[in-house]
């Protein structure tokens, strides 16, 4: 009955999962699709995650272990397991070592991808610590095109990519890249979703199927801190923009995307962020061959400073309309 059903590559990259590594592993045994190869790859963990997973594939040799020889970035480690998955396989389900499955996840995701030959990549809504995400789509079909998709995510009308624990992808595509994800990008598996749905559809299970934590500190203290998503977003539109949108569109959305940016850093500027903060952004658009207009920034920083209080209300009426006057004719003028 097994050889009835595509294979199904499971990938989980672990360093130091000890306190969620077991129920990681569990949702997976309890899957009701069984024609499955688990790969884990552990990044050179200093606590007692190895020795959880050895107990594991002592108990199921669909469960394979690899160790790193040496530490590897977040991203770079997950290029580096991919590669180590069973190639034979028809799809592959990364799970991140602190998240976990539905017991009908691999069954219902497959099941939109045998389907539908097109579809490469498959979604579904996932619970997000207390809430559940990645809503938005039309519940009356479960193939949506792959463009439509990415066009709505660049104009910010929809996210349903989620992280790499939401998504099943075909092999085949898996094998197409050396390196599926850009090890240059915070958000590089967003960018990877960019990039396949060029050539393919996309699928998505109208189920919660996924659960994912948002404990990680040091990932999630550096997005908030140096604000990446907002930077992620520019870049997106930069890299991706082209192939999904209208000229005249895309260069609308990057004018006011720059705008809300540039407004965002004159805010950042009163809350005394630090030097690394600033560098960050100037290195990062410097890279898409962009740059941040400081003396745009400066400006609006020199605005808020020099508006008015509440107590001349006369005063201030007069003055907001030079503001907003102000806004519309500094243009921030770095795109190529």
């Amino acid at each position: 009955m097994l050889s009835d059903k595509p294979l199904v590559s499971i990938f989980t990259p672990a360093y130091n999962s000890e306190k969620y590594i077991s129920e990681c592993i569990e949702s997976v045994l309890m899957q009701t699709y069984e024609n499955w190869e688990y790969t884990i790859v552990d990044n050179c963990s200093t606590d007692n995650t190895k020795k959880i997973i050895t107990e594991y594939v002592k108990k199921d040799n669909r469960i394979k272990l690899y160790s790193n020889k040496y530490f590897l970035p977040q991203i770079k480690n997950w290029n580096n397991g991919l590669k180590k998955i069973n190639l034979d396989s028809k799809y592959c389900k990364v799970l991140h070592a602190d998240d976990w499955l539905f017991p009908e996840c691999i069954e219902m995701m497959v099941k939109v991808g045998e389907g539908n030959t097109n579809v490469g990549i498959i979604s579904a809504y996932r619970l997000e610590e207390d809430r559940v995400t990645l809503k938005g789509l039309r519940y009356d079909t479960n193939v949506f095109k792959g463009h439509e998709i990415c066009r709505k995510h660049l104009l910010s009308e929809i996210f349903v990519f989620g992280s790499p624990t939401a998504l099943l992808i075909r092999t085949d595509i898996i094998k197409k890249y050396n390196c599926l994800y850009d090890e240059d990008e915070v958000h590089a598996d967003t960018f990877a979703c960019l990039k396949i749905l060029k050539e393919w559809d996309f699928g998505f299970v109208h189920q919660v199927l996924t659960y994912t934590r948002r404990h990680n500190e040091s990932v999630s203290s550096h997005v908030n801190l140096f604000d990446t998503k907002v930077l992620e977003r520019i870049r997106a539109l930069e890299k991706f923009g082209q192939y999904y949108l209208r000229p005249n569109v895309l260069q609308y959305h990057k004018t006011k995307r720059l705008r809300g940016y540039h407004r965002l850093l004159a805010r950042r500027f009163f809350e005394l962020r630090p030097l690394d903060y600033w560098k960050y952004h100037h290195n990062e658009l410097n890279s898409i061959g962009l740059r941040v207009n400081w003396a745009f920034v400066g400006m609006l920083i020199a605005l808020q400073i020099f508006r008015p209080i509440d107590t001349f209300p006369h005063i201030r009426k007069g003055c907001d309309k030079i503001y907003l006057k102000l806004k519309k004719t500094i243009k921030p003028r770095v795109w190529h």
